[in-house]
């Protein structure tokens, strides 16, 4: 076996680079953050081959899952303006069945929530939504609903407050 040897700086914490870190002094203020994590939340989720729709159901389940609400306003506006019906939003939003709707979105939905739970997406699910979105919109979906819980953290380790007027969505 190889033993791999780094040096001081090369083994402590952290050991990547980080953007910015080098402008950023060390009494960085939490509104500073919860401004960057603001943004990172809005980033484009659709960039890649996954449809916007899908890409935006995939975000809203794990907003929702996780009851992040800046996540679920900030994306559920999007959302419409994407053309996702409201009534789909809805049902997302007050944690009704999924199952019941069309299997074009049934199908998304249930792989997202199988990642969001930590479980195997069983075969004929994945091959199913693999028809449908090809390979890397399968692959899109599991890392959006990743992607996603990862930014929901960020936005709750900083308070990221709700646009002022909004109410909260849950």
């Amino acid at each position: 076996m190889t033993t791999l040897e780094l040096t001081r700086e090369e083994s402590s914490w952290p050991n990547y680079p980080i953007p910015g870190a080098a402008r950023t002094p060390r009494s960085c203020t939490t509104r500073r953050w919860r401004r960057k994590s603001a943004i990172w939340a809005n980033t484009s989720a659709s960039a890649g081959r996954c449809p916007a729709t899908f890409a935006r159901w995939s975000i809203l389940i794990t907003a929702r899952s996780v009851n992040q609400s800046y996540e679920w306003v900030a994306h559920a506006r999007i959302a419409r303006t994407e053309k996702l019906p409201d009534d789909v939003i809805e049902r997302i939003r007050t944690r009704g069945d999924l199952s019941a709707l069309p299997p074009r979105l049934a199908r998304p939905a249930r792989v997202v929530q199988h990642v969001l739970a930590y479980e195997s997406i069983p075969q004929g699910l994945q091959d199913e939504v693999q028809r449908e979105l090809e390979t890397n919109g399968l692959m899109e979906l599991v890392t959006l609903a990743g992607a996603y819980r990862l930014i929901a953290g960020v936005l709750f380790a900083f308070d990221t407050p709700l646009p002022d007027g909004t109410p909260p969505p849950f």
